[in-house]
């Protein structure tokens, strides 16, 4: 029998769940569940195939988000929310798995609706540290299109006479009415220049947004940086990638490949 530690238990639970659930990656999933997974919950069909099949019935904007995570010997809890499934409200869910052999081979769980500030007796949220009752989840579609395709070019970005990314493989998305963006590979950008900053914002096609400063350009480049760490699937692509706000940066350049 393949013997893990707890944090080696934590770890693939994460990445079973994001597998599956974010990534909807269904032969990869194979690998973290056992073929002999046994199912306690209520709301899924017995076994693996139970699992995916309810999966594969749900929205691609379904989206997975884990909170407090613990683990004792073969036994992992982790608090997460269940959004986009295409019920009004999350789901709050506390996911119990048993570990066997380096792989899920029990579950049971714990599910609610997420309540929103005017119902929580206590106050709080059930999950994270706000109430989320405001970020509706939107596809794109004619009324607000986005797409997103390989940019040919060569993109560079400069401030105070730095090179910050220089990248072949830049992706330009259009959305709506908005000015084209070019989403930068994090290869390719110098992230050592960039610094991590408290704000964020969240948009109802992508996702929440994570904000980064460039101590380089002073205070024009507070919050310079833009990226979606978790995006939602219909823009999956840009996963990874930063963008740039022009206004605060000298400079981003595309030069043809010829």
């Amino acid at each position: 029998m393949k013997r893990t530690t707890s944090a080696e238990n934590k770890a693939l639970v994460l990445e079973a769940f994001d597998t599956l659930f974010n990534k909807r990656d269904y032969l990869t999933a194979e690998g973290y569940w056992s073929a002999n997974y046994i199912q306690h919950s209520a709301h899924i069909d017995p076994g693996r195939e139970g699992l995916f099949r309810l999966i594969k019935s749900l929205p691609s904007t379904l989206k997975y988000e884990p909170g407090l995570i613990v683990a004792e010997g073969e036994f992992v809890i982790v608090h997460g929310r269940f959004s986009g499934h295409g019920r009004p409200r999350s789901w709050i869910a506390a996911d119990i798995l048993r570990i066997v052999d380096g792989v899920l081979a029990e579950h049971w769980d714990v599910i609610q609706d997420e309540a929103s500030r005017a119902e929580s007796k206590s106050g709080r949220p059930m999950f994270g540290n706000d109430f989320s009752e405001s970020k509706s989840i939107k596809l794109p579609g004619p009324n607000h299109p986005i797409t997103i395709e390989p940019n040919p070019a060569r993109v560079t970005v400069t401030v105070a006479g730095r090179v910050i990314a220089d990248t072949r493989n830049a992706l330009t998305l259009r959305e709506a009415g908005y000015a084209a963006v070019q989403y930068i590979p994090r290869q390719d950008v110098d992230m050592m220049l960039l610094k991590r900053t408290d704000h964020y914002t969240y948009c109802p096609y992508k996702g929440d947004c994570a904000y980064y400063s460039i101590p380089l350009g002073g205070k024009r480049s507070v919050n310079a940086v833009w990226t979606y760490e978790a995006p939602y699937a219909a823009i999956a692509a840009i996963k990874d990638h930063v963008a740039f706000y022009p206004d605060r940066v000298d400079a981003i350049e595309e030069r043809s490949a010829a």
